[in-house]
């Protein structure tokens, strides 16, 4: 994961917040497990709320390392 968002650098502003956003959107609107498990990994396969959790620090931990941005 770290690899893939190393990868959008020096353009992680404009590629990882919408991915942030729609990370963040998904775990609102599928809260439990169960919720996401049928309303989304049918489409998404890899969502989970633990994948999208460990997505979402990925991209705080890049911003903050490699451009000073506090989460």
């Amino acid at each position: 994961m770290d690899a893939a968002i190393g990868s959008e650098h020096p353009y992680c502003r404009e590629l990882l917040a919408p991915l942030a956003a729609e990370a963040q959107s998904a775990l609102v609107l599928f809260p439990e497990e169960q919720a996401m498990r049928e309303g989304l990994s049918p489409v998404v396969r890899w969502a989970t709320p633990q994948a999208l959790r460990r997505l979402l620090r990925a991209v705080d931990d890049h911003m903050e390392r490699e451009h000073g941005v506090l989460p």
